[in-house]
């Protein structure tokens, strides 16, 4: 079953599959769809890189945002997308102190799962998402 996901900055769609593997998500937990439909905030990391973050998640099961984690005008709007969020990813290679503390702080207070990641890759961020077990980052080392 595909239906259209949220639109980019771009104005195209991305196609959104219920499940990798169709016939399995009768289960409460489906081994191919680790995020269970759960919405994903990704702050920082590359903007060239958003489609990809968004189709990785996707893929995964879950609900792409993406906040390049610039603070310009104060965290105010960084924390209300935090705390919409389900679990937290936040690229540490391209982003601010000033951020970091800010989506660490929020993340603790409304008790979102929250992992720092590295490198700016999709593959590392599937590798990570893959890694989510409920409210937990497991497996990676994260939390």
């Amino acid at each position: 079953m595909e239906s259209r996901a949220s639109s980019t900055r771009r104005g195209k769609y991305s196609v959104n599959k219920a499940c990798a593997a169709p016939g399995s998500c009768g289960q409460q937990v489906c081994e191919h769809c680790p995020l269970q439909g759960r919405k994903v905030m990704i702050v920082g990391g590359l903007d060239r890189l958003e489609p990809g973050y968004r189709e990785t998640v996707s893929r995964l099961g879950g609900e792409c945002e993406f906040h390049t984690g610039k603070l310009r005008n104060g965290n105010r709007r960084l924390k209300q997308r935090v705390a919409n969020a389900d679990l937290v990813v936040f690229i540490t290679s391209i982003n601010s102190h000033a951020a970091l503390n800010a989506v660490k702080k929020e993340c603790k207070r409304c008790s979102k799962p929250f992992c720092a990641l590295r490198q700016t890759g999709c593959g590392s961020l599937e590798q990570t998402l893959k890694g989510f077990k409920g409210e937990r980052f497991i497996n990676l080392g994260f939390n």
